[in-house]
């Protein structure tokens, strides 16, 4: 994501975050329509407090042909968020591992950890950074091409709508976040860097 950083002397590749599960654990909700693409709603566990942007993001993508699974936190209740659409499910926090194997793109905060996995597994994203390194993360992702972002001033429902459908439909997301996946799959692990380490 940052080609100069290849031109560091003497850096060491560690790769950023698990790679995703043979055997995925089974989604743990259902959605009336199955075959819809899956589109994951996640502002992480530091700037999950925006229950109003949880909102907005639901209702925008109310009548798209998707199904939407936000996790808003343990902190958080579901039921503020009532009623919910037809095609969502809100649920207070399932581990990102039980999610990403089934998601077609996700809608995200641009946290390292979320960003990272979101990447591992190949998948597109719309990065709506909140705070902290959200915003340097949220650059990276759409200089590369992975991720369409939206800067606070820009989130309005039908800028987030057309950001996921952008991300759905358009092959060249889908294509570059698989190739930010497999450079993170060729990436050592931690337990061999410390091998290298040591040795």
């Amino acid at each position: 994501m940052e080609p100069a950083a290849a031109g560091l002397d003497r850096a060491q590749p560690l790769r950023p975050a698990a790679l995703p599960l043979a055997e995925p654990a089974a989604l743990p909700v259902s959605f009336s329509n199955p075959e819809n693409p899956l589109v994951y709603l996640t502002l992480g566990t530091f700037s999950n407090n925006d229950l109003d942007l949880f909102g907005l993001v639901l209702d925008a993508l109310e009548d798209e042909p998707v199904n939407v699974l936000a996790t808003i936190g343990r902190d958080n209740d579901p039921s503020a968020l009532a009623p919910t659409p037809d095609n969502a499910r809100v649920e207070q926090y399932i581990a990102q591992t039980e999610v990403l194997p089934y998601c077609s793109a996700v809608v995200h905060h641009a946290g390292s950890g979320t960003m990272f996995g979101v990447l591992a597994h190949g998948l597109a994203s719309v990065a709506l950074p909140q705070s902290a390194d959200n915003f340097v993360n949220a650059d990276l992702l759409a200089r590369a091409g992975a991720a369409r972002t939206l800067m606070p001033g820009q989130v309005t429902g039908a800028t987030v709508r057309d950001a996921v459908r952008t991300v759905l439909d358009s092959a060249s997301y889908r294509h570059r976040a698989g190739q930010l996946a497999e450079e993170i799959a060729a990436m050592p692990s931690a337990d061999d860097v410390a091998a290298r380490l040591g040795a």
